[in-house]
């Protein structure tokens, strides 16, 4: 194979790897937020409740 063509493979490789362990932090930090959210929502729920 060209050289060039694998360094520049190898290069790609390296960049989706990067982007991929972002998209992996991305939807980690979803998913804590949505667990948050719905503890929130509990809690205002509760809050509610006690008001009535």
């Amino acid at each position: 194979m060209n050289p060039s063509k694998e360094a520049r493979i190898l290069k790609l490789e390296s960049e989706m790897l990067k982007v991929m362990d972002e998209i992996d932090l991305l939807q980690n930090r979803i998913q804590s937020l949505e667990v948050n959210n719905e503890e929130l929502n509990t809690r205002i729920l509760e809050l509610e409740n006690k008001e009535y």
